[in-house]
């Protein structure tokens, strides 16, 4: 869907190394495993290496805004204060700044005349098919954040009990439809 956008690549990897670094916690765990992978990727791109890296790194940092955070659940935790509102109090910053990002990235690849342009579009009606079908595989692993962060700003579950409940919901997307997991590799 991105890959008929100049630039497309660079928005999903800044969006990608954000929502990494919010759910594991830390910018560093973000930067070596996202940038591992979409460093190299931006670069045969055609991105300047040192754009890449800089992409990855900034957008690494908003891992502190965007929920859930660790470190909200912590700060949460430490000074009494409802992790829920703590959770409402980052993602207006933490979605902001990401739109930047994107927009940033919009101009910035602008500027460089290595990046290789975008295939042409197809018809309509071929783009709205491949976007219809991605986004019915998709569905299923997309609901789970929603699920997660319903459940806690519902006050329904804490985020223990939301992410406990997840995996035993993930479990069965793994091997019934993704069919990512078989009983070699889950035992």
């Amino acid at each position: 869907m991105v890959s008929r956008v100049k630039g497309g690549i660079g928005s999903v990897a800044a969006i990608t190394n954000a929502l990494f670094g919010a759910i594991s916690g830390s910018a560093a765990a973000a930067i070596s495993c996202i940038g591992s992978v979409m460093i190299p990727r931006l670069e045969e791109e055609g991105y300047p290496r040192g754009y890449a890296t800089s992409l990855m790194t900034a957008s690494a940092g908003l891992a502190l805004l965007i929920p859930p955070s660790i470190s909200m659940i912590l700060y949460g935790w430490l000074t009494f204060t409802s992790v829920p509102a703590c959770f409402l109090a980052g993602a207006v910053p933490g979605i902001l700044l990401m739109s930047l990002f994107i927009i940033i990235n919009r101009i910035m690849v602008g500027r460089y005349p290595t990046v290789k342009k975008p295939p042409p579009w197809g018809s309509i009606k071929q783009v709205a098919k491949e976007i219809g079908s991605t986004g019915w595989r998709a569905l299923p692993a997309l609901m789970m954040p929603v699920f997660i962060l319903g459940s806690i700003y519902g006050g329904v579950a804490t985020p223990t009990e939301a992410s406990a409940v997840a995996v035993f919901l993930a479990i069965p997307l793994g091997f019934f439809v993704y069919r990512g997991l078989t009983l070699k590799s889950f035992v």
